[in-house]
C-alpha cells in the first residue's frame, strides 16, 4: 500500500485537522447557513476543505450515488481505519445537527477525500519509498531527487470543480501535501496572466503566449515553491531554515519565512543582485556572502545544518519546493482551457521549475485532465549551459561543472546541477530540448520587451531569446502554440538597465517650451 495511502498516523493527523475545521464552522452563525444553502456564494474559509467540491456536485442529481460509490471502494481498501474515523466524525455530525443536512454531507465527504488522496514521498533515483510525516531531504539510499506519489484512482470529482475557487494556486490544495487550508502561509498569491505576443515579437510564429510570473508576491516564480515548502514544512515542525541561492530563492524563502515567523539563514554569492540582498536583510533572514559560486553556497549549507539545526531547502535537494512548481501546469492547463501548448520554454538554472512542470502535467494525465504534456525546452546562457551540453552529448546527467560560469541572468549561473538527471529525463519525456543564448541576445530581448511594456529579468528574456534560435533552426512548427515562461520582474535587476539620469534634459520648473 506504499504510494497509495498514508501511514495510521498520518491518517489520524489528516483526521484531526479535517474535524478541527468542522469544529470551527460551527461558529457559522445560524443566518450565514441560511446564506449558504440559498445562495452559490459562501465563504469557505470555515467549512472543511472539500466544500467547493460539495457545493460544485450538488446540481448534480447523481451525487449521492457517487457518493455511495466513493465509500464503498474505500472501505473495502482499509475498513477498520475508516470505520473508527467514520464513527467519530459522525458523532461530530450529530452534535450540530442543528446545522442542517448540508454540513453533514460536507462532513463526510470532506472526510472521505481527505482520507482517499493518501501519499508517499518516492526517490526518483532509486525508488525507495518514504513516509510523508517527517521532513527529509533527499534517498538515504543513492542520494536521489525525492518526489511526492498520490493515489489518484479514486478522486470523487473532475476538473470543473475549480472554476468556482478564487483564481490562485492555493485553489488546487488538494493535490498538495497540506492537509487543510489553515496550514497555508500566504502573501495573497494569485493566478499570473498569460499574453499574446505580437505577431513582430514571435519571430514568425503565429501563437505565441508568455505567462508572466513577476506578478507574484515576491516578484519572481520561487514564490510558488516556498509558499509549499513553507507551509508544509512548519506543519512538520521546522522552524529554521537554511539555503544557497544565487537571490530570488533565499527573498521567497525570507518572505514567506518572516510571514510564518520562522527563521532563514542565506548563503549567496558575494556577487548577487543587491536588490535580492536588501529583500533577504530586510525581511529578517540572517544573510551571509560566500566567496564563489552557488555550489560553494550548497556546500557549506551541507557542512553546517547539522551543527546549527538547519532545515536544507536546497533546490532539488527536498520535496516540497517541487509541490509548488507542479502547479504551474495545473493552473496553466486551467487557463488554456484543459488543451495546454503544445511547447513551453523555460529559463533554467538549477531546474526545479522543469521538474514541477513535467511531474505536475503528468499528475493531470494520470488524473485525465489532460491529454498531453507539452514539450519542455530549457534555455540557459552561453556562459553557464551545462544541461545544454549534457543534452547534446546524450548524457543522462551532468558530470562536471560548468567551468568560469558567468552571466548577467544570476539564477542561470548554477554550474552543476543537482538531480540533473531528473531535469534531463523531464526535456526527453516530453520531447523537448535544450538550448543556450548569449548575454547579448538576453540584452536585447529585456529591451525589445521593455519597449512593449514588458519590463522582464534577465532569465525571463532568456526564455524569448531563445525563441529567435527555435526560428532559425526550425525546431517547432510555426502553428504551435509556444508558452514563453517569464519567471521574474525587470525590478528586481534594476541595475542591468543602464541609466545616466545627467543625460536626460533638465528643464526649469517654469518651461514653456522644450529644448
Amino acid at each position: 500500500m506504499n504510494g497509495c495511502f498514508p501511514s495510521i498516523l498520518l491518517l489520524i493527523k489528516r483526521l484531526i485537522s479535517s474535524s478541527e475545521m468542522l469544529v470551527s464552522s460551527f461558529r457559522i452563525s445560524s443566518a450565514s447557513i441560511s446564506l449558504a444553502k440559498s445562495s452559490s456564494i459562501m465563504d469557505f474559509s470555515v467549512v472543511p476543505l472539500m466544500a467547493a467540491s460539495i457545493l460544485a456536485f450538488l446540481h448534480s442529481s447523481s451525487f449521492i450515488l457517487k457518493l455511495v460509490i466513493l465509500s464503498i471502494q474505500y472501505y473495502t481498501t482499509i475498513l477498520l481505519e475508516i470505520f473508527k474515523s467514520l464513527m467519530f466524525t459522525y458523532l461530530l455530525c450529530i452534535v450540530t445537527e442543528r446545522f442542517g443536512k448540508l454540513l453533514y454531507i460536507v462532513c463526510i465527504y470532506s472526510f472521505i477525500v481527505v482520507l482517499m488522496l493518501g501519499f508517499s514521498i518516492v526517490c526518483s533515483g532509486c525508488g525507495s519509498v518514504y513516509p510523508a510525516d517527517k521532513p527529509i531531504n533527499v534517498c538515504f539510499k543513492c542520494g536521489g531527487a525525492l518526489l511526492y506519489k498520490y493515489d489518484f484512482s479514486k478522486i470523487g470529482f473532475g476538473r470543473d470543480v475549480f472554476s468556482g475557487r478564487f483564481d490562485s494556486f492555493w485553489k488546487y490544495l488538494e493535490f498538495t501535501p497540506l492537509k487543510s487550508s489553515s496550514d497555508i502561509v500566504s502573501l495573497g498569491e494569485t493566478f499570473t496572466p498569460i499574453v499574446k505576443l505580437e505577431s513582430d515579437l514571435a519571430y514568425g510564429f503565429h501563437n505565441v503566449f508568455f505567462k508572466d510570473d513577476g506578478r507574484l508576491p515576491t516578484g519572481t516564480f520561487k514564490a510558488r515553491g516556498m509558499a509549499l515548502a513553507v507551509s508544509v514544512l512548519r506543519g512538520l515542525g521546522v522552524s529554521k531554515f537554511a539555503i544557497p541561492s544565487a537571490g530570488n530563492a533565499a527573498a521567497a524563502l525570507s518572505a514567506y519565512a518572516s510571514r510564518a515567523g520562522l527563521e532563514v539563514y542565506a548563503f549567496m554569492p558575494r556577487d548577487a543582485p543587491l536588490s535580492t540582498l536588501r529583500e533577504c536583510v530586510y525581511m529578517g533572514a540572517k544573510v551571509y556572502l560566500v566567496d564563489g559560486l552557488i555550489n560553494d553556497c550548497a556546500l557549506i549549507v551541507s557542512r553546517l545544518k547539522d551543527k546549527y539545526g538547519w532545515f536544507d531547502v536546497s533546490t532539488n535537494k527536498q520535496p516540497y519546493r517541487f509541490e509548488g512548481y507542479k502547479l504551474m501546469a495545473y493552473e496553466i492547463s486551467e487557463q488554456f482551457d484543459w488543451d495546454p501548448p503544445e511547447a513551453i520554454i523555460f529559463p533554467t538554472g538549477g531546474g526545479e521549475g522543469v521538474i514541477g512542470l513535467w511531474k505536475g502535467f503528468n499528475e493531470l494525465i494520470e488524473l485525465g485532465w489532460v491529454e498531453r504534456v507539452p514539450r519542455l525546452i530549457v534555455a540557459q546562457s552561453t556562459g553557464c549551459m551545462p544541461l545544454v551540453k549534457a543534452f547534446m552529448d546524450g548524457a543522462s546527467e551532468v558530470s562536471e561543472a560548468w567551468p568560469n560560469a558567468s552571466t548577467i541572468a544570476a539564477g542561470l549561473r548554477v554550474p552543476k546541477p543537482y538531480a540533473s538527471y531528473l531535469i534531463l529525463r523531464a526535456i526527453r519525456d516530453s520531447g523537448g530540448f535544450a538550448l543556450a543564448v548569449s548575454d547579448d541576445e538576453i540584452i536585447d530581448s529585456m529591451k525589445v520587451l521593455a519597449r512593449r511594456g514588458f519590463f522582464m529579468c534577465p532569465e525571463a528574456a532568456a526564455s524569448h531569446a531563445a525563441l529567435k534560435h527555435i526560428v532559425d533552426e526550425e525546431l517547432l512548427d510555426s502553428s504551435d502554440r509556444i508558452l514563453l515562461y517569464f519567471t521574474g520582474s525587470g525590478l528586481k535587476y534594476l541595475d542591468l538597465y543602464d541609466l545616466d539620469p545627467l543625460k536626460l534634459p533638465l528643464i526649469p520648473k517654469d518651461a514653456s517650451s522644450l529644448p
